[in-house]
């Protein structure tokens, strides 16, 4: 390479040579990386602030086990410096999804950018802590605590968004039941002179719900019940026990009265929010930093020079092979981006979201290789369960059922999406260590936990082998080959304004995995009442009962088609064991039934 062409790359692409001047600097709490060219005092109130708002957001959220990552911030000094990453013409701040770790940019630290990049933060923390919430409920979140101020040794939370309730005054009030009813693909929430009214009267009933003395108390169980999937209508109204059209007066009287207003809260103690003292960053860990920010399609490509001239400049860092293979992965080059990502493994690199997307990569070509990628993801991070799952299916592939039970044991709680997985895996380790009465258990929970026609056929056909006498079940690698079973797809949200890049999936929220007790009798009466229905087994201790509140959610085995008809009142008596979940106990109920086994009738 020649020095003129050196220097017309460098002309370029302006970051290239901006990097001595100005002064960029690095500054960390315990929660943030700031990398920063606004100057040291401006750095460390903006990191106070976002400790503060994560503080305080954080606690008011159902109790949830939160994705803890370092959250990323880079702040510029200055409008020209912004310029080239600028996402549009108008964004003063924006967040995105990078190869390495979330970030949100900032064009300054002034503090009339905050709002704009706490509310990105707002959605960043919702979708780490596994929360699915209609847009009414996420965008209020993120307007109402955009609006967090210090004050002395307090917070305001909530101060009034004046445009809003503006707005709100003058514009046709939306229904409440349409707003809440509004999901992601209505035009309530794409279509410009219509989504005003969601994101204005979102923001005041999210302000009324949370802030409230009427009903604050109740907030976060409703959260919860919406992000789990109930209804916001119903929501709103089991747990408030008020119709909405009570609730909707109730929030036009709070909306043009004076308890419209912010709310002091206790700010953070100043040791988990203070700063550590800033370092001077220069060279290519700063290179590293602006390289991995927006980039507009007309530059990818001298970006793409520039990262490999680097990792010919450091060959021992993994981080720019790592950006390179993100590149080659949002291109379409699969191969490509395994050659990147295998270099950055061997460079030592310990980035869980590469460690987890390479290491379902490299395991579609060497368990082995998969799984030595997992074992490193899994010292980063012990507690992902993913992680165990993944690892353990590559235990498997290599007939280690040892190991893959022992990757298996610490799982106390899955989420929905990964239970079915989870219970697969185990089935199949649970046979090939000779356990079969256990791993058919195994796999009846799986069809228990399936979420999808696919599930549900390659559970069903498991269960077929390991019930069969004498028959191994196939391969874990073949089942799945054959279109049943799917793994953990490399897809995330796009980050705004940039292609999509995979990454790691967001996880959402662990739930226990339930030790089921079991019991044998005879099957005498099925009593309907309500919305749900008891199973009566009599057996030699007496009967019992056990709860069927969701059909679907009864696993029956041993009956052709896998499905049963019953009619309620007295039964025939016929001889079943049960399989049930104690956590569903109730006076005079031993649990919520969960398999239903008529095989010794046969």
């Amino acid at each position: 390479m020649t020095r003129q062409w050196w220097w017309a790359i460098a002309l370029l692409i302006p970051w290239c040579s901006a990097a001595a001047d100005p002064k960029w600097i690095l500054m960390r709490t315990e929660h943030f990386e700031a990398y920063s060219s606004a100057g040291e005092r401006a750095t460390r109130e903006a990191l106070k602030h976002f400790e503060q708002v994560r503080g305080i957001f954080g606690p008011m959220m159902p109790a949830r086990k939160v994705r803890e990552e370092v959250v990323r911030i880079v702040i510029f000094g200055s409008k020209k410096e912004f310029d080239p990453y600028r996402l549009n013409d108008f964004a003063v701040a924006y967040y995105q999804g990078g190869a390495q770790r979330d970030c949100i940019v900032l064009s300054s630290a002034a503090t009339q950018v905050f709002p704009v990049a706490v509310h990105e933060y707002v959605h960043l923390v919702a979708n780490h802590s596994g929360l699915r919430l209609p847009p009414w409920l996420g965008e209020g979140l993120a307007e109402l605590y955009s609006t967090l101020k210090p004050q002395g040794k307090q917070v305001l939370v909530g101060e009034l968004i004046p445009g809003r309730r503006e707005a709100l005054a003058q514009s046709r009030w939306v229904p409440l039941g349409e707003l809440l009813a509004a999901d992601h693909s209505s035009a309530l929430y794409n279509e410009k002179d219509k989504a005003g009214s969601l994101y204005n009267e979102g923001w005041a009933l999210t302000h009324m719900l949370a802030l409230s003395a009427a009903y604050r108390r109740n907030f976060g169980d409703t959260v919860s019940a919406i992000s789990g999937g109930e209804d916001s209508g119903r929501a709103l109204e089991r747990i408030y026990g008020k119709p909405l059209a009570k609730i909707e007066d109730d929030l036009q009287n709070y909306l043009n009265g004076i308890l419209f207003q912010g709310v002091l809260l206790p700010a953070l103690a100043e040791k988990s929010a203070a700063p550590v003292a800033a370092v001077p960053v220069e060279g290519v860990d700063l290179e590293l930093v602006l390289l991995d920010l927006h980039v507009p399609p007309e530059r990818e490509q001298e970006v793409r020079r520039r990262l490999a001239r680097l990792a010919a400049e450091a060959p021992h860092r993994p981080e720019p092979f790592a950006r390179l293979g993100y590149d080659a992965l949002r291109r379409g080059k699969p191969g490509e981006a395994q050659q990147h990502f295998g270099k950055a493994f061997d460079l030592g690199t310990k980035n869980p979201r590469l460690l987890w997307d390479y290491g379902r990569m490299a395991a579609g070509e060497s368990a082995a290789r998969g799984s030595q990628v997992l074992e490193r993801l899994l010292e980063v991070e012990p507690g992902r369960t993913e992680a165990r799952v993944e690892l353990a299916a590559q235990y498997v592939m290599q007939r280690r059922a040892t190991d893959a039970l022992k990757s298996l044991q610490p799982v106390k709680a899955v989420s929905p999406e990964v239970a079915p997985r989870f219970f697969k895996v185990l089935a199949f380790a649970l046979a090939e260590s000779g356990n079969r009465e256990e791993a058919a258990k195994a796999a009846r929970r799986m069809l228990a936990q399936a979420r999808s026609p696919a599930e549900k056929n390659e559970a069903e056909s498991l269960l077929r082998f390991l019930e069969r006498a004498g028959a191994a079940p196939p391969p874990m690698a073949a089942m799945e080959e054959a279109g049943g079973g799917e793994r953990p797809a490399l897809s995330r949200p796009d980050a705004p304004g940039r292609s999509p890049v995979p990454s790691a999936p967001l996880r959402t929220a662990a739930e226990p995995v339930p030790e089921l007790g079991t019991a044998k009798g005879r099957f005498v009466e099925l009593q309907c009442e309500g919305g749900g229905a008891k199973m009566w087994l009599e057996s030699a201790p007496g009967r019992t009962a056990y709860l069927i509140d969701d059909p679907g959610q009864v696993t029956v085995v041993g009956v052709a088609g896998g499905k049963v008809d019953m009619t309620c009142g007295p039964q025939k008596g016929l001889p079943v064991s049960v399989e049930y979940d104690p956590a569903g106990a109730a006076p005079g109920v031993a649990g919520r039934l969960k398999v239903l086994d008529f095989r010794a009738l046969n």
